[in-house]
């Protein structure tokens, strides 16, 4: 038996609509001014920043340190922000993928090495 089809148009071009992803996101509370090192995953590869220094009441000090940590996630897709006084530390992901905290230290009432 063969299958014979007439009467169709051949398609040229064709176009999708979908939807994006929920975005992902993950709040992570500092109680204090402080020196953190963090390493995030985006359920692929994982990623460091570490020794950041923050004063969390001070606007200056919560930009670079979220900036900083932006930049050690560069190419996970994961962007990061911090509010001012509240300690908050904001990671987002728009496509909605992983976010996990692998590991996270600060070195309050303990001598940490800085050249680490």
């Amino acid at each position: 038996m063969t299958n014979s089809f007439s009467k169709h148009d051949k398609a040229t071009f064709a176009t999708a609509v979908g939807t994006q992803g929920c975005t992902t996101a993950a709040t992570l509370l500092l109680s204090d001014d402080d020196v953190y090192s963090v390493t995030v995953s985006d359920g692929t590869q994982s990623y460091t920043a570490s020794n950041l220094i923050v004063d969390i009441d001070d606007s200056t000090s919560t930009n670079n340190f979220a900036n900083s940590i932006t930049d050690a996630l560069l190419g996970s897709g994961i962007n990061v922000t911090m509010d001012v006084t509240g300690g908050n530390v904001f990671f987002r992901r728009k496509d909605g993928g992983a976010v996990i905290l692998q590991s996270f230290t600060s070195c309050k009432w303990k001598i940490c090495d800085m050249d680490s």
